[in-house]
Formats: C-alpha cells, sequence, structure tokens
C-alpha cells in the first residue's frame, strides 16, 4: 500500500512539472514572434539598401524603432497588470503582433509604414519581456523556476532562426504581392476558425451542455447531435461549393457563425440576470450552438483547409502550407489554454460575443482576399502568380 501511495504521488508530481513545462513554453511563445521581428530586420535591410536604395539612416530608423517601441510597451505594462491578469494581459497584447506585422507586409515602398510596423510590434515584444517572466515565476516550482524561466530567451532564438531560415527560402517570391494575398487569406481564415471558439467549444461540449443545459437531451446525446450536424453540413458544403463558390459560402457562413454566439451570449446574459429565464429558453443554448457548428462546417471549417491546396505557388507551397499549419494549431493551444482567463475576465457572454466580432472581422477579410480560382487548372493557377516557374517544388501529384 505504502508502495502505491509513493507512486500516486510520484506520478503526480510528475504530471505537475509536465503541466508547469508547457505553461511555460506557451506563455514564452511571444518570444518567438519577437525573435522574428528581431531576425526580419537582416535580410530586410539588404533588400532596403539594394533594392529600394533607403538611406543609411532610414535602414537604422526602421531596424532601431523596434527598440522603441519595446520601451513604450513596457512603460504601459505596470499600469495594464492593475486591472488584468496575466494571461489576459499576453491575449491582449498578441493583437499588436498581428497589426505590426500586417502594417510591414502591406509596406510595399513606403518606409514610414514599416517604421510603424515595427514600432508596433516592438510594444507587443516589449511586453512579453515583462509578463512572461513574472507569470513563470509565480507558477514555477521553486526547483524548476530558473530552467523555465530559460524558455523565453530559448525560443527568441528560434524566431530569429525561423527569421532567417525562411528567409533565405522564400524572400524573391514573397516580394510578389499575389503571394502576400494569399499568405494573408489563409491568415484570416485560420484565425476565423480558432478565433471563433470552435475548437474550444468541441473540446468542452459536454461541460457546455451540462452547464448551459441541453433541452429534453442529455448532454452526451447532445454531442452526438453536434457530431452528426457537423458530418451533414460538411457534405452539404461539398455540394455547394462548386455552385455557390468558396467567397460566398465563407461569407454567409462567418456571418451565421457569428449571429449564432451572440445568440448564445444573450441566453447567457438573461439568465445571469434572472435565472427563471432557465427554464423558459432552456431550449436556446442546445439550439444555438448546433446551428453554431452547422454554419462552421458549412463555410470557415472545410474552406479553411481547401485553400492549402492551391492557393500558395508552386515555388514555396510545401514551405509555406506547414507554416501556415503551424500557426493555425499553435493559435488552437494558445486560444484553449487562455480560455478560463478570458472567461474569467469577461464573463461567459462577452466571451461569446467577442468571439462573434473574431468571426466577422476575420471572416469578412478573408473573404475579401480570396481569389476565385474555380474552374482553374493548378498551372493556371500558378501563372496567375507573375512569377517565373522554376521547379523548386514539385506536387506529387505532378510526378505520377
Amino acid at each position: 500500500m505504502t508502495s502505491t501511495l509513493a507512486s500516486e504521488v510520484n506520478d503526480g508530481s510528475k504530471i505537475y512539472r509536465l503541466n508547469q513545462h508547457i505553461a511555460a513554453f506557451v506563455t514564452s511563445l511571444g518570444g518567438f514572434a519577437f525573435g522574428v521581428t528581431l531576425g526580419w530586420n537582416s535580410n530586410a535591410g539588404e533588400i532596403l539598401r539594394n533594392i529600394l536604395n533607403v538611406s543609411s539612416t532610414e535602414i537604422s530608423l526602421v531596424g532601431g524603432i523596434l527598440n522603441a517601441g519595446a520601451c513604450v510597451g513596457i512603460m504601459f505594462m505596470p499600469f495594464l497588470m492593475k486591472y488584468f491578469s496575466h494571461i489576459t494581459a499576453m491575449f491582449l497584447t498578441m493583437p499588436g503582433f498581428i497589426a505590426g506585422w500586417t502594417l510591414i507586409c502591406c509596406a510595399d515602398q513606403k518606409i514610414s509604414l514599416l517604421i510603424i510596423g515595427r514600432f508596433v510590434c516592438g510594444m507587443s515584444g516589449g511586453a512579453f519581456c515583462i509578463l512572461t517572466p513574472i507569470y513563470i515565476a509565480e507558477i514555477a516550482d521553486q526547483n524548476l523556476r530558473e530552467r523555465l524561466l530559460m524558455y523565453f530567451h530559448l525560443l527568441i532564438n528560434c524566431g530569429i532562426m525561423y527569421a532567417f531560415a525562411i528567409a533565405h527560402i522564400t524572400i524573391n517570391v514573397l516580394k510578389n504581392r499575389h503571394t502576400a494575398r494569399s499568405f494573408f487569406t489563409c491568415f484570416f481564415a485560420f484565425l476565423t476558425q480558432q478565433l471563433s471558439g470552435a475548437n474550444i467549444m468541441i473540446f468542452y461540449a459536454l461541460t457546455l451542455f451540462n452547464v448551459g443545459g441541453s433541452g429534453d437531451l442529455t448532454g452526451s446525446e447532445q454531442t452526438v447531435v453536434v457530431g452528426g450536424v457537423q458530418i451533414l453540413f460538411c457534405f452539404l458544403a461539398m455540394s455547394l461549393i462548386d455552385i455557390v463558390g468558396r467567397q460566398k459560402l465563407l461569407i454567409a457562413s462567418s456571418m451565421l457563425m457569428g449571429l449564432f454566439l451572440i445568440l448564445l451570449g444573450w441566453f447567457y446574459k438573461l439568465r445571469d440576470q434572472d435565472p427563471e429565464y432557465d427554464d423558459i429558453y432552456f431550449w436556446m443554448p442546445s439550439t444555438w450552438t448546433i446551428l453554431f457548428f452547422a454554419a462552421f462546417n458549412a463555410g470557415v471549417g472545410p474552406i479553411s483547409w481547401t485553400l492549402l491546396g492551391d492557393i500558395f505557388p508552386m515555388q514555396i507551397r510545401k514551405t509555406a502550407i506547414a507554416c501556415t499549419v503551424t500557426f493555425n494549431w499553435l493559435l488552437s493551444l494558445i486560444t484553449i489554454i487562455t480560455f478560463g482567463e478570458i472567461l474569467n475576465a469577461f464573463g461567459v457572454s462577452k466571451t461569446m460575443w467577442l468571439f462573434a466580432g473574431f468571426c466577422w472581422i476575420a471572416g469578412g477579410l478573408c473573404a475579401l482576399l480570396l481569389k476565385n480560382t474555380a474552374g482553374y487548372s493548378l498551372a493556371k493557377i500558378q501563372k496567375s502568380f507573375g512569377i517565373e516557374v522554376e521547379q523548386v517544388e514539385i506536387d506529387d501529384t505532378d510526378q505520377i
């Protein structure tokens, strides 16, 4: 009995330490994003100097403004941490990287946009330089603390390495605006998929039905209904995509997903105000949840994956798809881990409305950028990029 108890204690201790490593790694991902921003300047400086004929002063400003942004971000953090938990503050900081890189990628030859984008990225990077060490130190066991704190610098170096490697492979192709458009299309498609809360609601489906109510069915029975609805509407999407087109399906799907999330949040707000509404509108949570998954699988869900098949030029297809899918699952990991903190900070109803806002904004931007390639051969799609065809990467299907 004593050995069994000791074994259980040791197993529990191992799980506890593993959880700390996972939490430290995830919260240090801001360091990876900051590292990418640092490494970008190395290759970009050569392009600015040799291709755009930018002066040395302007090149120095583009590079150095990141440090100024980091200083500003660091100064704002003590005020932000007074009102939000560390995880919530990290979640609120992440859009800074998105906005900054959007400006950088859309800058073309406008140095002012590069400077602003780098400054905004620096603010987010500086914020993570404070938030990550403080959070890890608070959650870490005394015997693991110093090791876990090193994750942040490790991931900064990984980000720098990533920037160097990607620039080496794809720098000439990525200067093409059509290729940049492809990246942003996939970027916003997977933002819609993950920030809509679809994966979160799948992972916590039984809990949501048990807490929110599931009508005449049990929570377990309702999850089976959700699974069946997802399959049914995926078949529906397969039937409609050639008739309606990806763009219209994506718009309808993201708009309906946002609508059903707003209605779901409205139900939780009513129930918080008066518990009697739970008896009157008992059918609402299960209905809106099922309709949400129906809309998701009729558009955003399957279309996000179909984009990967033909949206990138041949020269960077495999590398670009690998980067995009990695981004998708990292984003999924972050949203799932931070979901509890978001609920505590905003409440259930506002969290649903936040997800709805992401659906509408990201889904609309994706639909706006998406090119119509229905009926196009892969050769014609490749030609539309305006890139000289070099057989750098050849699909396995082309070799058969």
